[in-house]
C-alpha cells in the first residue's frame, strides 16, 4: 500500500515536467488548470519552488492590472524560449518612456 501512495506521488510528478527536470508554462495551464503544484488556474502565475521553468507558449495576460509570472523562492531559471509575456499595455521610446494602460501588473 504505501509503495503504491509513493508510485502515484512520482507519476504526478513526471506528469508536470517538460522533460529534462523543466516545469512547463503556457497558456493553457496558466487560465484553465494551474501550471504546477502551488499554482491555481488565473494569472499570475505562482512559482513557489526552486527550479527551471521553459515557455511553451505566448502568455497574455487580460489587462494592465494582472501580473504574468510572480516569483516567491530563490534560485529559479525562468527561460522564455522565444515566447513572450504581454498583454494590452504598449511602452513607447527607447528606452522606454511611457506605457498605456498602466496598472500595477508586472
Amino acid at each position: 500500500m504505501r509503495n503504491l501512495a509513493c508510485l502515484g506521488f512520482v507519476l504526478a510528478s513526471v506528469a508536470a515536467n517538460a522533460g529534462e527536470g523543466v516545469l512547463e508554462i503556457n497558456q493553457a495551464c496558466a487560465t484553465q488548470t494551474g501550471c504546477f503544484p502551488g499554482d491555481g488556474a488565473g494569472f499570475p502565475v505562482v512559482i513557489n519552488a526552486s527550479g527551471s521553468y521553459r515557455l511553451t507558449s505566448n502568455l497574455s495576460v487580460p489587462d494592465a492590472n494582472t501580473s504574468g509570472i510572480v516569483v516567491f523562492a530563490a534560485s529559479v531559471d525562468l527561460n522564455l524560449a522565444g515566447f513572450t509575456i504581454g498583454g494590452v499595455t504598449t511602452c513607447v521610446g527607447v528606452p522606454t518612456s511611457s506605457c498605456a494602460p498602466a496598472g500595477p501588473g508586472v
